[in-house]
């Protein structure tokens, strides 16, 4: 019995010294992966941060540079429209002309919606862009310090 007390009491340091090792690396563990949620985190909101922006410079776009060139135009448009208008008024097929003129506002007004459109998505591919690299900034900075 003497000689396995010793034995036993070395196998129980030694199990405790394991024990110790394993929460040890545990905790590493734990703390590398509450540091990738934060870096994830980070991503999130540097992304929120990309789209908001461009939700930002399509609205600004839209109220600073399209509506003021709507506005612009539209006395052209409505001058025109008018003289159409008068000129067939004169014709001898005043219906005919009537649905002609319509079918031209038609065009023009799909066309005004068109352009509306276009600033619009070049908007969004901006601020898709910039999401993308705030995100790309994030993850090369969050490589170069791992």
């Amino acid at each position: 019995m003497r000689t396995e007390l010793p034995e036993t009491a070395g196998a129980m340091r030694l199990a405790g010294l394991e024990v110790a090792d394993c929460l040890q690396e545990m905790t590493g563990l734990s703390q590398d992966l509450g540091d990738g949620l934060r870096a994830s985190a980070r991503a999130v909101t540097a992304a929120e941060h990309g789209v908001r922006q461009g939700v930002e410079s399509a609205t600004s776009t839209l109220t600073d540079v399209v509506l003021p060139a709507v506005r612009r135009a539209a006395p052209a448009v409505q001058d025109t429209v008018q003289a159409a208008l008068s000129e067939r008024a004169e014709l001898p097929s005043t219906l005919e002309a009537l649905r002609a003129s319509v079918a031209q506002l038609t065009v023009a007004s799909r066309n005004a919606r068109t352009g509306l459109s276009v600033v619009s998505a070049v908007g969004a591919v901006r601020a898709a862009s910039e999401t993308l690299a705030a995100v790309a900034g994030t993850a090369r900075r969050q490589n170069g310090a791992a």
